[in-house]
């Protein structure tokens, strides 16, 4: 009880590695500091605090739980982390306020391959007489205080420190106009930028739900988003600042429309109701650093705008898959929008949510527009049933009820996806065929002025045949660009999604850049990839986890029986055996969609994606090998928060020279000669394909048998 108590907070490979960390932990055990970790611990008291962490890292939950159990305990954290891990990025800090927030002090350690101990040595010195101080003031405290008085007052801090004393009134008023029965807050929807296919997308479904009036579009990325988003968590990856700062920018442009409608009614004596501000955000499990996005960008945002949320009597809350409360929002919704589309979505909530005993219990009935089982009125004189009778006459209405349910909420889904779905993919062959078109171009620009023109006939069709029409027109208007006819480099673009789809996240390099240098452009990452990826898992996890069949699955993996069809499949089965697990992010897609491009044809591989992101870093490796065993050209580009492009324009021109230089060997300069070479090079390395395949094959049969 008199030493200096010192929890490290971490990921075990960096407090038990004194090289690494300056021989941290030996250090302050040395002069007389007892040090706690989270391994010092049984995994039951840790449990508490792993299972109400946010988030879908485990490092972070046990490391969570460890903090929630020594919060009370030690006189001070130290938080420490690896300088090149995008998670960590987020973890540290993050476990730093939340620890800062309860009234304990916290330092934080970025570790990397420096060995050099005099500088953090000096630190360490300082933190040393912090913790003695703060042992003096415990010691002197257990004299004057109950024991129990320090651990309910932690309980309460934990309960308040998160929730903005100023926001209470306004979240409380919320809820509780939520909760009323007359006419619902409106809603005003914004979402980060992600390029101009994501903002069609979305804006597309508020069309086909009567909501398109509540939406507010972000603007394209500038420099100034990126600064706004980098004034937290500065050493995580660029997506996040770009994503924030949008965030941002839409919210300051929202709520100053909102404040000046405020101060024109004022002067008209009028009152403006205020607003539902809901934030769109996708959520990542994990391992990439994207599941962190959403989890802090709730907690500071509402922070950073509480006072002028408040002055408007405005809230804001964001929306992922994993939204409390969906089922109200969406009835909402309902009375706002196109009820006769969003009805029988909002009935299969309710069924779901509505427990055994809470589900109507009922002989027969059909289902009524309402969502309602009607009844059937019985003979006087027909005899009252038994309990047992009642029971299995309740349990056959609830499966057929359920039942019905369903098919109506898959039918009115699916009335809603189509038209998604189906602009999207043209929307994406638009986008193809201009990146293609670029290099062709005899003035620079004119195939971007007439991609946005398509783009903006392709926003205002919302039927299947609109769309088809608004397609062909706006093909037709890229065709007609004034364009020569050489041969041209193609090359596939692969990487990071939110770096490869936004411009600026990419610098140009994508869109403007290549085509510049006369290299055509074959993208390989593409949002209607990642959506037809995600939409299959997510069916695949929801006919798993179905009454049916998930006992038998559990029961036929407690004999080490596996259904294929039913477990997590790899994403792209073209990265085996470049690459072989997954990774998180866009790792293993990226290197499944060079090598399918590569063996179609495709001249050289451009990667690109943000700086330290360690799923495309692993996938790096893999993709370099590729491109090296195919004998094509591989350019990597890693993005941070840097706005100065001349390194970028060297690059990009040296490796668009080193293509143009082997096709000129090719003999580009006789078409029919050239298109001959090429034939043979595509099937020689879909040969060399095929025998990789192979020899993987024979490998994993040979590793298996024995």
């Amino acid at each position: 009880g008199e030493k200096p108590r010192l929890a490290l907070v971490g990921r075990p490979y960096l407090i038990n590695d004194p090289v690494l960390t300056s021989d941290l932990k030996r250090w302050f055990e040395k002069r007389g500091v007892a040090v706690l970790t989270a391994d010092d611990l049984p995994a039951e008291l840790l449990a508490p605090g792993f299972q109400a962490a946010e988030g879908f890292y485990d490092t972070y939950k046990e490391a969570r739980g460890f903090v929630d159990w020594a919060l009370d305990k030690v006189d001070g954290f130290i938080c420490m982390g690896s300088f090149g891990c995008h998670p960590d990025a987020f973890q540290v800090d993050y476990l730093a306020e939340y620890i800062r927030a309860r009234g304990i002090p916290c330092w934080t350690f970025r570790f990397d391959e420096t060995v050099g101990s005099a500088g953090f040595q000096t630190r360490f010195e300082t933190i040393l007489a912090f913790l003695q101080e703060r042992r003096d003031r415990r010691l002197a405290s257990i004299s004057t205080s109950s024991a129990s008085g320090p651990a309910r007052a932690t309980v309460e801090a934990n309960v308040t420190a998160d929730v903005p004393s100023a926001a209470l009134p306004a979240r409380k008023e919320a809820e509780a106009m939520a909760r009323s029965p007359g006419r619902p807050r409106r809603p005003l929807v914004i979402w980060p930028y992600m390029g101009e296919i994501l903002n069609l997308l979305v804006e597309e479904l508020g069309y086909q739900t009567g909501l398109q009036r509540y939406m507010a579009p972000p603007l394209p990325l500038d420099e100034e988003t990126m600064l706004l988003g980098n004034e937290r968590h500065t050493e995580s990856c660029s997506p996040y600042a770009c994503s924030t700062g949008s965030l941002k920018q839409t919210l300051q442009r929202v709520l100053d429309v909102l404040d000046a409608e405020a101060a024109a009614a004022s002067r008209q004596g009028k009152v403006v109701e205020p607003r539902r501000i809901l934030i769109l955000m996708a959520r990542g499990e994990g391992p990439c650093t994207f599941g962190w996005y959403a989890i802090v960008q709730n907690k500071h945002l509402p922070q950073e705008f509480q006072e002028r949320l408040a002055a408007g009597g405005h809230t804001l809350e964001m929306a992922t898959m994993g939204l409390s409360g969906v089922v109200d929002f969406v009835r909402e919704l309902c009375q706002l929008g196109d009820s006769r589309r969003l009805r029988p979505i909002l009935d299969y909530l309710e069924a779901s949510q509505i427990q055994t005993g809470q589900r109507p219990a009922v002989a027969q009935g059909p289902v009524t527009g309402q969502g309602r089982v009607a009844t059937e009125q019985r003979p006087a004189a027909e005899p009252r049933p038994t309990t047992e009778q009642r029971r299995a006459a309740g349990q056959r209405a609830g499966r057929w009820w359920r039942s019905w349910l369903r098919f109506r909420f898959f039918v009115a889904a699916g009335r809603l996806a189509l038209p998604l779905w189906i602009k999207l993919r043209v929307a994406e062959r638009l986008r193809a065929r201009a990146m293609i078109l670029r290099a062709h171009e005899l003035h620079p620009g004119d195939v971007t002025r007439a991609y946005r023109q398509a783009l903006e006939w392709l926003r205002a069709a919302h039927s299947l045949r609109a769309v088809a029409a608004a397609y062909r027109r706006g093909l037709a208007l890229l065709e007609a660009v004034p364009r020569d006819n050489r041969v041209r480099p193609r090359v596939v673009a692969v990487g990071e999604i939110y770096v490869a789809l936004t411009s600026f996240a990419n610098r140009g390099t994508l869109e403007n850049l290549l085509g510049r240098e006369g290299i055509e452009v074959v993208e390989g990452t593409t949002l209607g990839g990642f959506l037809a990826n995600s939409i299959q898992e997510m069916i695949r996890r929801a006919v798993r986890n179905s009454r049916p069949i998930r006992p038998l699955v559990e029961w036929l993996r407690r004999h080490d029986i596996y259904i294929n069809p039913l477990e997590q499949q790899i994403r792209d089965r073209m990265a085996m055996p470049f690459m072989v697990h997954e990774v998180g992010g866009e790792g293993l897609p990226t290197v499944g969609h060079a090598r399918r491009h590569v063996e179609a044809g495709c001249d050289g591989i451009v990667h690109v994606h943000p700086l330290k992101c360690m799923p495309e870093s692993i996938a790096k490796d893999a993709v370099k090998e590729l491109a090296n065993l195919y004998n094509v050209r591989y350019l990597s580009l890693s993005f941070d928060k840097e706005t100065e492009i001349e390194r970028l324009k060297t690059e990009v021109s040296t490796f668009a020279a080193l293509l143009h230089a082997r096709q000129a060997q090719e003999g580009a300069g006789d078409p029919r000669h050239y298109r001959e070479v090429r034939r043979h090079e595509v099937t020689r390395r879909r040969k060399l394909g095929r025998l990789v395949s192979q020899m993987y094959v024979n490998y994993r049969r040979y590793r298996n048998n024995n």
